[in-house]
């Protein structure tokens, strides 16, 4: 057997593995397009097994069925052109909205017109070597609009892409170097196998790239696996810092309805016993008992409203703790004729999303005015709330009577604002003198009143 003949028969062994292989491919994976890219196989098998045929006259119909032999040359090489196109714009997703469309289709209509063209010159009795002179006009054309399709995926395209790419733009240059060979050899078509060679090799370099791209997208597959995989454990971890959180924050207002809300409503229950009681024999005292059980009442309700109030959602303008101190302060120093000045940053407000954050700066804030409604016999407070570089800074002053330190023992509303501040791992310090008012500040650090 010739050389040349050798050649044809290993490409031919080579692109029928192939096609088996993507058969297995298409098994696995399920992807439509897969079946095109076999029947591209199969028609350059059958091709390239024509080129054999001309060349070593393996069973004798290339004598026998001359027609036939034009049939299987160009148009179905025509035919595997575009096949191959098919494939490419389906395995690449190549849809109307994409720049590619357009050429694809282009290219693909102009294919199936050469292909239908050139089977029909074989009844019409044309002969090759006409044939082949509208197949070498045709050629440059079919090779420019190839080359577009590949510019426009090359820029849009991703890594796997690109291999896919290479495989066209070989089949695009071994079907203009056939044609050149053919030109300067001064030998058309069938009879000279030189003119086969190229696209022979072209293809044996695609089915290279192919493979090659077929083992990056295991890979690339592999790694999206390996990601998809470590996402679902940092999401499950994620889960269980949020789920114990949420247990932390359940046994925290657990302990809060406990300590606070139980301990209130157990001295309602005494003081309304004992009022009930007293009512006939001392009903002076028991009316004060009524007014204490209508006040602790009411501090019941506050509490158990900033409790619900710190759950929801800091986002919520109408549950903004700027509204919530605007509210509480201007029922609270209208009364006793104080005017209070509110400078309250939004970003700082939006900032405050932990549950206890919210609550323990709400009632540090509700304890300071309390305490100016209370002592200090001022006409005007302020109110103030941002962030520097680290913390939320919190300032509560007023222009009152002041005291001295060093002489006044602080009383359980400084020591409770203190702890709060410390349980958010920030300070609260006062400065104060007679005549001078009062100004609390809180320095608190931003990472420990946000959950983001």
């Amino acid at each position: 057997m010739q050389i040349p003949s050798l050649v044809h028969t290993l490409l031919l062994s080579i692109a029928l593995f192939q096609a088996v292989f993507i058969l297995i491919q298409y098994i696995i994976f399920k992807r439509k397009e897969y079946l095109y890219y076999i029947l591209y196989i199969l028609c350059i098998s059958t091709y390239i097994y024509n080129c054999l045929e001309i060349q070593i006259n393996l069973t004798g119909y290339s004598l026998a069925y001359p027609y036939l032999q034009r049939l299987l040359d160009v148009p179905m090489l025509a035919l595997a052109f575009y096949l191959y196109v098919h494939f490419g714009s389906r395995f690449l997703d190549i849809t109307p909205a994409r720049k590619a469309y357009l050429p694809v289709i282009i290219f693909k209509a102009f294919v199936l017109t050469v292909m239908v063209a050139f089977a029909a010159f074989v009844p019409l009795g044309i002969d090759m070597a006409t044939a082949n002179v509208v197949f070498m006009v045709c050629s440059p054309f079919m090779f420019g609009v190839a080359v577009w399709i590949l510019y426009v995926l090359y820029n849009e395209g991703g890594a796997l892409d690109y291999f896919v790419i290479g495989g066209g733009l070989m089949i695009a240059l071994g079907g203009i170097s056939g044609i050149v060979v053919a030109a300067t050899s001064r030998q058309l078509g069938i009879g000279n196998p030189a003119v086969y060679y190229p696209m022979e090799i072209a293809v044996l370099l695609e089915l290279l790239l192919l493979n090659t791209g077929l083992i990056f997208k295991s890979r690339l597959l592999e790694k999206n696996v390996i990601q998809s995989q470590q996402q679902l454990i940092d999401e499950y971890e994620r889960n269980e810092q949020l789920m114990k959180k949420l247990s932390g924050i359940r046994q925290k207002i657990s302990s809060d309805l406990h300590d606070d809300i139980g301990a209130s409503l157990s001295s309602l229950h005494i003081y309304s016993a004992l009022a009930e009681n007293i009512f006939d024999q001392k009903p002076g005292k028991a009316k004060e008992l009524l007014r204490e059980i209508s006040t602790n009442t009411q501090q019941v309700m506050d509490r158990m409203g900033d409790i619900v109030w710190a759950m929801q959602s800091a986002a919520d303008e109408h549950l903004t703790i700027e509204a919530k101190i605007k509210n509480y302060g201007s029922s609270l120093l209208a009364a006793k004729n104080i005017k209070c000045i509110y400078n309250i940053a939004p970003d700082a407000t939006l900032r405050i999303t932990n549950m206890e954050a919210r609550k323990n700066i709400l009632l540090m804030i509700k304890e300071a005015l309390n305490n100016v409604a209370k002592y200090s016999a001022a006409d005007t407070a302020e109110v103030n709330l941002y962030m520097d570089s680290s913390n939320l800074v919190v300032t509560i002053k007023d222009n009152g009577k002041g005291f001295n330190t060093g002489t006044v023992i602080l009383g359980n509303g400084i020591r409770n604002m203190q702890h709060r501040a410390q349980i958010l791992g920030g300070i609260c310090t006062i400065l104060t003198a007679p005549g001078h008012g009062v100004t609390l500040t809180c320095l608190l650090p931003i990472a420990n009143i946000s959950d983001t």
